[in-house]
């Protein structure tokens, strides 16, 4: 008998399959574990159909394919997760380190050197102490640099761009003769 070759709950799934088909209803796709004689197991997806005679036709397929894709994504997304957390996990050290530095630190734009973000040594050092971080965001870096300093600044900036480092230089900020 069929039900004597599935595992698990599938006995009475098989029952009340057979029941409804015998009231000329067709089933549900459902799912079985399938045991065969040489001992293969098989989730096998079955459609059971009322035949002419009163018998029921159950119409199966493997998915063992579908079973291992869906292992793979699941595997996969749990992969992305744990890099997510990862990423997470660094991004909160670097927010830390960023905010707690007691160095100028201001990170800017390739294009147009508008300041993406500064630390609150930075903040100060600029000269906008009074300004929140986020109203920071955006302002031109050039622009806050003396107006005799810019261009070597600018040309600075974009050799480092260029080249993955440039020299130190010394320039005075717009709103102080502090350099």
């Amino acid at each position: 008998p069929w039900a004597e070759t599935v595992e698990g709950h599938g006995r009475r799934q098989i029952a009340d399959i057979i029941g409804n088909a015998a009231n000329e209803e067709i089933s549900p796709i459902f799912q079985l574990t399938q045991r065969f004689p040489s001992g293969l197991v098989v989730p096998i997806e079955y459609l059971a159909v009322p035949g002419n005679d009163g018998s029921v036709v159950a119409i199966g397929r493997d998915v063992r394919a579908v079973a291992q894709l869906q292992s793979r994504l699941a595997a996969a997304q749990q992969t992305m997760q744990r890099g997510y957390w990862q990423l997470r996990d660094v991004e909160n050290r670097y927010r830390v380190m960023f905010e707690a530095s007691n160095d100028s630190i201001a990170v800017v734009s390739d294009d147009g050197f508008a300041i993406n973000e500064a630390n609150p040594a930075a903040i100060a050092a600029l000269g906008l102490a009074t300004a929140r971080p986020q109203d920071v965001v955006g302002r031109s870096l050039i622009g806050l640099i003396a107006p005799v300093d810019r261009a070597m600044a600018k040309a600075t900036l974009e050799r480092a761009l260029e080249r993955g480092k440039a020299p130190r230089i010394m320039v005075r900020l717009a709103h102080s003769d502090v350099t």
